[in-house]
């Protein structure tokens, strides 16, 4: 809700002065950083393949900022276990057609 009361704001810029004084960066963004971070850390263990970790985060971020609030205003149509387990599958398998389709 906070966030959509700043973009809606006729004064966005002193909004986010007021919410984010006296923080070195808005918790989005320290979020986007830490999910990054996480992923490089995957990246040199060899568990997934080396990625632009700030852009998948900012995927992550993305399409969690608008389940959160959209799924009450408008019913549920996904459990929160199948929409985790459906951007897992996304992010580590991605959309693409198989090369070698299961049968």
């Amino acid at each position: 809700p906070l966030f959509e009361l700043g973009i809606s704001s006729s004064k966005p810029a002193a909004f986010h002065a007021s919410m984010f004084s006296g923080v070195d960066k808005p918790a989005p963004v320290r979020t986007v950083e830490l999910i990054s971070c996480y992923l490089q850390a995957e990246s040199k263990a060899g568990r997934i393949r080396q990625v632009d970790s700030i852009c998948v985060a900012r995927a992550v971020m993305g399409a969690t900022m608008e389940y959160a609030p959209f799924e009450p205003l408008f019913g549920p149509k996904t459990d929160r276990n199948s929409f985790v387990r459906g951007m897992v599958d996304f992010i580590l398998h991605g959309i693409a057609a198989s090369a070698h389709p299961e049968k």
